[in-house]
C-alpha cells in the first residue's frame, strides 16, 4: 500500500489492557475527499477491483506496534512534506537574469530591512542595500546573500511613506513565486 492510500492510523485504548491494537483506515473509491489520480484504476470494471477500508493489528507487546505507528505517523508527515514541496516548485517559473549595470550612478537603497529573511539567518529581517539594475531589483545582505526580480514580475509595487511612523515601506507583490 502506499502511504497516500491511508486515511488515518489510530491506536485505540483496550479496556483490558491486555492487548494493544493499531488500526488503519484506507481511502476507498466512492467516499468524501477521495483524489481521482489516487486509484486510476477505479474506471475499469467495478467487478475485478476489490478495496481495502480497514486493517486492525493486534498484539499482546505494544512495543512492536508503537513503533510501527510512530514509523507511519513520521512517514505519513514526510509525503505531505514532499507533496506540498512539489506543488510550490511547479508554480515556481524560471525567470530571465537580471542585466547588470556596472556603472556607480545606478540607484542604490542603503541599510535596508527585507522581510521575510534570507536564508536561515536566525533574525528576522535581513539588513542589506537595493539597487536598481537594467531589468530589475536586487537586494544584497551585508551576508552577500542577494535576491533578484526582475520587474516583470512584479505585479504591484506599494509605496507607503514614513507619515506617522519612522518606517518606510516598499512592498513588491509578486506575479509568480521565486527562491
Amino acid at each position: 500500500f502506499h502511504i497516500r492510500t491511508i486515511k488515518n492510523i489510530s491506536k485505540p485504548n483496550d479496556e483490558g489492557g491486555k492487548y494493544t491494537s493499531i488500526r488503519i483506515n484506507f481511502h476507498a473509491p466512492g467516499t468524501s475527499f477521495v483524489q481521482q489520480d489516487m486509484f486510476p484504476e477505479s474506471n475499469r470494471s467495478k467487478q475485478t477491483l476489490i478495496y481495502l477500508k480497514e486493517l486492525n493489528y493486534r498484539a499482546e507487546d505494544g512495543r512492536n506496534l508503537q513503533a510501527v505507528f510512530r514509523g507511519l505517523k513520521e512517514l505519513q508527515k514526510r509525503q505531505r512534506t514532499r507533496e506540498l514541496e512539489a506543488n510550490t516548485m511547479k508554480d515556481i517559473k524560471e525567470q530571465p537574469s537580471l542585466k547588470l549595470i556596472k556603472d556607480r550612478s545606478r540607484p542604490v537603497l542603503r541599510d535596508l530591512n527585507v522581510k521575510p529573511q534570507l536564508g536561515s539567518t536566525g533574525r528576522n529581517r535581513a539588513v542589506g542595500t537595493l539597487e536598481a539594475h537594467q531589468n530589475g531589483f536586487r537586494f544584497t545582505s551585508s551576508r552577500a546573500e542577494h535576491v533578484d526580480i526582475i520587474y516583470r514580475n512584479i505585479a504591484h509595487a506599494i509605496f507607503q511613506p514614513c507619515e506617522n511612523d519612522q518606517t518606510v515601506l516598499l512592498h513588491f507583490n509578486l506575479k509568480d513565486p521565486i527562491l
